[in-house]
């Protein structure tokens, strides 16, 4: 049960940094024109981002395991 808590909190760690660059443009492109074409490309901006955050986590989940991935992050070469 807590493995599978540790499971879903990688994923969303792993969603997270797409879907953060993706909502920065957004902000960015929202905030810097009125007008609507803008606008409706800052929303397209934050979907793509949440779309690739999923795939990239589920990408991720699939092929290695979330928390397996993460390790591979966090891995210091000095303590080898």
């Amino acid at each position: 049960m807590l493995n599978k808590a540790f499971d879903k909190i990688a994923w969303i760690k792993i969603f997270l940094s797409p879907f953060c660059v993706g909502l920065i443009a957004c902000a960015v492109l929202w905030f810097s024109n009125e007008s609507f074409l803008i606008k409706s490309g800052a929303v397209g901006l934050l979907i793509s981002g949440i779309v690739l955050g999923i795939l990239f986590a589920e990408k991720a989940r699939k092929k290695y395991g979330t928390q397996e991935f993460m390790s591979k992050i966090y891995h210091k070469k000095e303590f080898d």
